[in-house]
């Protein structure tokens, strides 16, 4: 009677590895261009005559019931701004940043009441950049990035 044989361990193990090698691979070629795409839809980068457009002015940032905190933010720029991201820096580094849709006209100012979520305790400064939406598409204006300092 003939037993039966499979492959042995060695030569299964070397052929494990080399198909999650080659899946690994591919999924890297796919997720790297979609990742790609989405973020160059996402993050947009301002021209010089948006960057005009979209300035502003942060007067102050106060720690507010011990999770909030408040910007007094101006748009000192030539157009109606959408939004801002918010970056609030710890003085241990950490970090945490969230967009927030706020509408500002030209020559308006207000106060923007931004939670520090995930909690960063001692925030030192706060970083806000502004943002504009053209044709659905944001467009971040980096360049135009105001940091302040935090009042604890």
């Amino acid at each position: 009677m003939k037993q039966k044989r499979g492959i042995s361990p060695l030569i299964a193990t070397v052929l494990l590895i080399g198909f999650v090698i080659v899946l690994g691979a591919l999924a890297w070629i796919f997720f790297s261009e979609q990742i790609a795409d989405i973020s160059e839809k996402v993050s947009k980068q301002c021209s010089a005559g948006e960057a005009s457009m979209a300035k502003i002015d942060v007067s102050g940032c106060t720690l507010n019931e011990k999770v909030f905190y408040d910007l007094a933010i101006s748009n000192v720029g030539q157009g109606l701004i959408d939004g801002v991201r918010v970056r609030l820096i710890g003085s241990d580094g950490t970090a945490s940043s969230r967009i927030e849709v706020w509408a500002l006209d030209v020559g308006a100012s207000g106060v923007l009441h931004f939670e520090n979520i995930p909690a960063i305790s001692d925030v030192k400064s706060s970083q806000v950049i502004p943002f504009i939406l053209n044709n659905g598409e944001l467009t971040v204006c980096e360049q135009n990035l105001v940091e302040v300092k935090c009042n604890n």
